[in-house]
């Protein structure tokens, strides 16, 4: 598993956790000139829980990975 599928599957696990609903994982890899490889997309029930998950996979993944991302 490559560095960048552990960040993603963390990202997921995260969001799993914090009750995100209808997360997807998209992968990328095969698009020619795609400015990433994959693309994480879920809902939250309100403004507040959107944040809330935004704040919390945040922090997951700069402790587990100590990755932090370029833009939130």
């Amino acid at each position: 598993m490559t560095k960048q599928e552990k960040l993603v599957n963390k990202i997921a696990e995260s969001l799993d956790e914090n009750k995100g609903h209808q997360i997807v994982k998209i992968d990328l890899r095969n698009i020619e000139n795609c400015f990433c490889n994959f693309f994480v997309i879920c809902h939250g029930t309100s403004n507040t829980h959107v944040a809330s998950l935004t704040d919390f996979v945040y922090d997951e993944v700069n402790e587990e990975l100590g990755e932090k991302p370029l833009h939130v």
